[in-house]
């Protein structure tokens, strides 16, 4: 990581002030920081069973996306061209945060911690394209 990444901007690009981590479950936003960065080659090297195995199942707003087996037939339609340029493009620095988790770009996909112990376990919950 480097230290532009590790920063965190008090106010985003568009003005608006970041809501505390914890507002959205996530203690250690470093942890989320690399799992965003891995989401990143993953999606490069076409490793989409990684990424599988890092979704929340059903997601939220594709109750028909309810196993891996479903996601991975469905790839490429759910991690078109939009979501990757989002994945891609969002500054780990300015990462928009609420009560649902941590929004990358403009709500292209949504991330959560699911882990109810100390380690953290990020999983998507949701993706909009």
């Amino acid at each position: 990581m480097t230290p532009e990444e590790m920063s965190e901007d008090s106010v985003f690009a568009d003005g608006s002030k970041p809501a505390a981590w914890s507002v959205s479950g996530i203690n250690d936003q470093t942890q989320l920081k690399i799992f965003i960065k891995l989401l990143r080659l993953w999606v490069e090297q076409g490793n989409k069973d990684s990424i599988a195995a890092h979704i929340q199942y059903p997601l939220r707003n594709n109750k028909s996306v309810t196993t891996s087996s479903d996601f991975l037939k469905n790839y490429d339609v759910l991690f078109d061209a939009k979501v990757i340029k989002a994945l891609k493009d969002q500054k780990l620095s300015q990462i928009f945060r609420n009560k649902q988790g941590a929004m990358i770009g403009n709500g292209e996909l949504w991330i959560r911690n699911v882990s109810s112990g100390n380690t953290e376990e990020f999983k998507i919950i949701s993706i909009n394209n």
